[in-house]
């Protein structure tokens, strides 16, 4: 009995050394918990998996994510990547089995697929529009946030690899012309008679990429993503911190331009022109490869409101494409020409990427692209008709 009494007495002083940072960490978490509910009960957050990563200093997906995409009162879906980087679980081999015809997509996140499923991407939709003709495979090679210069750069640096026989370029005039002049990647030579990669240095480079590791690394942080409003508030609220701080100075400079508009106009057109750039570019490093390129311009949900060289972009393109022999399809003009109501094929309010009825819209109009154009095999060409 007076052994027991000892142990007591000579624990108590340990617990009470250890009552404060118990009950601080008590605290926390208990503040924690009703943030997190003040926030889905007064303003609900989108919460996402860490999808953006940074190889060789271009952006591309992070590998072997398997995680749900939420928006309030949209969808919620689930997200996969393959130790590959690209979309969905699949592993490709170096080349082409036999008999497949390999296709991958570049382009942003209408091609990556925010907002459906692994199996409802456009990439998605799009094997299953081909396979009726030929035996088609099709690597998802999208990544959201990102330019034409970061697209073709990725073809050069992960997925020329794989051997594709057909490269389709995805463009979005109203995202492409201002990720590119914000991020050019490219520049002309000094005669200026084609664009070639820039070095790539802290100027045009993302954010740290030590960070983003660290962060990641944190034990339960990529489930708490996926799970807390909270986490998700804050996290945008960084992203939109930090993406003010890289445009204040140019944007301030333009500001107080007395030829701001101008300014910004240039600015566009210069991007216009250096998208044009790219594309040659990336036509030159597929030809090389041995495949063929073709350019798919991608409609947007609020595109009859666009004005000047937003507007102006995709026809200008298109008239481009034809000049520089590369196979283009304006499937923005063609969708704009048509009476539509965007609710059907586009979310609405908290995201306005397509819904599973835009995306597959999308891949059955690409896909009677490539069968009239003939860049799938004469087969699908005849299947079509021409």
């Amino acid at each position: 009995m007076r052994s027991r009494r000892r142990t007591v007495i000579a624990a108590t002083p340990a617990l009470r050394r250890l009552a404060g940072p118990l009950l601080a960490i008590a605290s926390v978490g208990l503040s924690l918990l009703v943030a997190e509910a003040g926030v889905r009960v007064v303003a609900p957050q989108p919460t996402i998996p860490p999808l953006y990563d940074e190889l060789h200093g271009i952006r591309t997906n992070v590998p072997s994510v398997d995680g749900d995409h939420f928006v309030p009162a949209t969808f919620r879906v689930r997200i996969r990547t393959s130790a590959q980087r690209f979309r969905g679980a699949e592993n490709y081999t170096p080349t082409p089995v036999d008999g497949t015809f390999r296709v991958a997509m570049l382009g942003d996140s209408f091609t990556f697929g925010i907002g459906a499923r692994d199996s409802e991407t456009y990439p998605a939709a799009l094997e299953r529009e081909l396979g009726g003709c030929l035996r088609a495979e099709v690597i998802n090679a999208g990544v959201k946030a990102t330019g034409t210069g970061d697209q073709a750069l990725r073809y050069h640096n992960e997925v020329r690899s794989f051997s594709p026989n057909l490269v389709v370029l995805s463009v979005l005039p109203a995202n492409d012309l201002g990720d590119v002049a914000a991020r050019p990647l490219f520049a002309w030579t000094s005669d200026g008679g084609q664009v070639e990669p820039m070095e790539i240095d802290s100027a045009v480079r993302p954010p740290p990429s030590r960070l983003r590791a660290f962060v990641r690394g944190i034990p339960g942080y990529e489930l708490a993503t996926q799970r807390s409003q909270l986490l998700g508030l804050v996290r945008y609220r960084v992203s939109a911190w930090m993406s003010t701080r890289r445009e204040a100075p140019s944007r301030n400079a333009e500001q107080n331009s007395p030829s701001a508009g101008v300014t910004r106009r240039n600015q566009l057109d210069a991007a216009a022109s250096l998208i044009r750039g790219q594309i040659l570019w990336l036509d030159r490093q597929v030809r090389e490869a041995g495949g063929r390129l073709a350019v798919v311009i991608l409609p947007w949900a609020s595109m009859r409101d666009a004005r000047g060289i937003v507007a102006d972009f995709a026809g200008e393109l298109e008239a481009f494409g034809d000049h520089a022999e590369i196979p283009t399809y304006n499937l923005a003009r063609a969708f704009g020409e048509t009476r539509y109501d965007p609710a059907e094929f586009f979310h609405c309010c908290r995201d306005s990427h397509p819904n599973e009825s835009g995306y597959a819209m999308m891949a059955r109009e690409v896909a009677a692209f490539l069968k009239r154009t003939g860049v799938v095999g004469n087969r699908c060409a005849r299947e079509s008709g021409e």
